[in-house]
């Protein structure tokens, strides 16, 4: 059997592989190239890499390199793209490509490996203030992974605080595309907020959005108008995630304490 030369994208290393599973030494040659690129979400992940020559499709993953796991496609392709389903959150798995052209020569990618994405999740946190105190309460993103939209209401103690204002947090965002709303009731002590994120093409390729990683979305500008203990909580049924896609995200929700002494 024949195999081939293969680079990592993901490691930048170049190596022969002699024999997929390491038997039969062959000398690379006229099919001869992969370069593998691993594009993981939360419960997915997409596996695209090139050969030389046309070949079919086959990716080995599971979360040892045992590979408890395969996809298949026969058809004889340059550009080879498997997507992974299934998979569970903030997870590692192995994968190895595999490609086997007309003539029977088969090339394997090195074992390489990869980590789910977590939920996405929005924060509120605990703090102490004084009477009569005007203070800008962080709203946190975490976790994010291109986020197009996202939607949220906050409940709070009109007995305690009273809200004055909403602001842009670093992680909002500031382009004329993305859009930022809000409306504040004072009455029945509630802010809502919106927010959506422009989503980035190159060319017709999709690339993301600039909401990646995590930080401050909001500060909600309270006053404290008399001392007790306040809760600060996002009701669930406010919550909305959405993927570049608009397709729904599973999404976690922290809720907040607010002390005025």
């Amino acid at each position: 059997m024949k195999c081939l030369k293969i680079m990592s994208m993901l490691s930048f290393l170049a190596v022969v592989i002699y024999g997929c599973g390491g038997s039969g030494a062959v000398q690379p040659g006229e099919f001869n190239t992969i370069s593998v690129d691993i594009t993981p979400s939360r419960t997915e992940a997409m596996i695209n890499w090139l050969t030389d020559e046309p070949a079919d499709s086959k990716l080995l993953y599971g979360t040892s390199t045992a590979y408890s796991d395969s996809v298949m496609d026969d058809s004889l392709v340059l550009s080879h793209s498997v997507t992974v389903t299934g998979l569970i959150q903030e997870t590692e798995y192995h994968i190895q490509a595999v490609s086997e052209n007309g003539s029977g020569y088969q090339g394997c990618s090195m074992d390489t490996s990869f980590i789910t994405v977590a939920n996405v999740n929005i924060s509120l946190l605990d703090t102490v203030v004084s009477v009569g105190a005007v203070f800008q309460y962080p709203v946190r993103v975490e976790d994010a992974v291109n986020l197009q939209g996202l939607e949220y209401r906050i409940h709070y103690d009109v007995d305690i605080l009273t809200v004055l204002d909403l602001l842009k947090g670093p992680f909002a965002p500031y382009t004329n595309v993305g859009q930022f709303q809000f409306d504040i009731d004072t009455t029945a002590g509630s802010v809502y907020n919106a927010v959506s994120w422009p989503v980035i093409f190159l060319g017709d390729t999709l690339i993301g959005t600039d909401a990646d990683g995590g930080g401050v979305l909001t500060y909600v500008k309270f006053q404290a108008v008399s001392a007790g203990t306040s809760n600060v909580s996002f009701p669930l049924d406010s919550l909305v995630f959405l993927d570049v896609y608009f397709q729904d995200l599973n999404g976690s929700a922290f809720d907040g304490e607010i002390v005025v002494q």
